[in-house]
């Protein structure tokens, strides 16, 4: 991801929406310093990479996790940066 956001340009993600099958947790689930720069991720898990796991991988990056079926009335599962800045 570093390397993506490098090539173009980003110095952060306002919106990153993952659909690679079993790609998920090996993008989640190894060097994650960038997800410091995301401010919301929309992923659809599969068993091999449940809601748990994701949870461990994303939430030491300041984002909070919002479980498919949520009180947001997502369909997917969400993981959302909160902070002054977007709650104002």
């Amino acid at each position: 991801m570093d390397e993506i956001m490098k090539t173009a340009g980003l110095t952060r993600i306002d919106l990153l929406k993952v659909d690679i099958e079993n790609g998920v947790e090996t993008l989640f689930g190894s060097d994650n310093a960038w997800l410091g720069k995301v401010q919301t991720i929309v992923a659809e898990l599969t068993s091999a990479y449940p809601l748990p796991a994701f949870a461990r991988d994303v939430t030491p990056y300041g984002l909070t996790v919002l479980p498919q079926g949520s009180a947001y009335g997502n369909q997917m599962v969400m993981a959302v940066r909160f902070d002054a800045r977007v709650m104002t």
